[in-house]
């Protein structure tokens, strides 16, 4: 089914549920709950391994990040008469590297922020039940969305890249020392 499709189901059941629901379509719903709370739970397990997959792979990509950082710091102190075109690029490679380091970093707190949220959620959760005997949630209770922290990755994902076309960009410009000639 391709975005489209999903798109057009969604609309079209919340225009259903916005202009009062037949009592056929209400008595449909009742009968499918049991099995439409299955799915939603199964959809938020789905969601959250694939969170968690995400997760570790941006962890990895700011480790390598950090790691490259090290290397262009390294080597740009043992490195002699660079050109002003080689030393500018290098200022933009290790800027932008450090943002897409900050970036990546924002991104990955935003796991914990998630989790301080749903326990939030599940706090108010447990206190409706006891308070007021009913669910302010239904089924599955979902974390909010957090823009900025959204943005980050892709944001730090294009720091990443820009680095690294810096990077070799860098290591094209190089002037390579011819090799001395062999003594026989």
């Amino acid at each position: 089914m391709s975005q489209q499709e999903l798109k057009a189901l969604e609309d079209r059941f919340n225009h259903i549920i916005k202009n009062d629901p037949s009592p056929e379509f209400y008595s449909h719903y009742q009968q499918l709950k049991p099995h439409l709370d299955e799915l939603e739970r199964d959809m938020a397990q789905r969601n959250s391994l694939v969170k968690e997959k995400d997760y570790e792979w941006m962890k990895w990509l700011v480790a390598i990040a950090a790691g490259v950082f090290s290397v262009i710091v390294t080597q740009v102190s043992k490195m002699s008469l660079l050109s002003v075109e080689q030393l500018v690029l290098l200022k933009i490679a290790l800027s932008v590297n450090a943002l897409g380091i900050v970036l990546g970093a924002v991104y990955l707190y935003t796991d914990v922020r998630h989790e301080k949220d749903l326990i939030r959620k599940l706090q108010i959760q447990r206190y409706s039940l006891l308070l007021e005997g009913k669910n302010k949630f239904n089924n599955v209770i979902n974390s909010d969305r957090l823009k900025f922290a959204e943005m980050c990755k892709p944001l730090s994902l294009i720091c990443f890249l820009i680095t690294i076309l810096i990077w070799v960009g860098f290591v094209w410009q190089m002037q390579i020392d011819p090799l001395p000639p062999v003594v026989k």
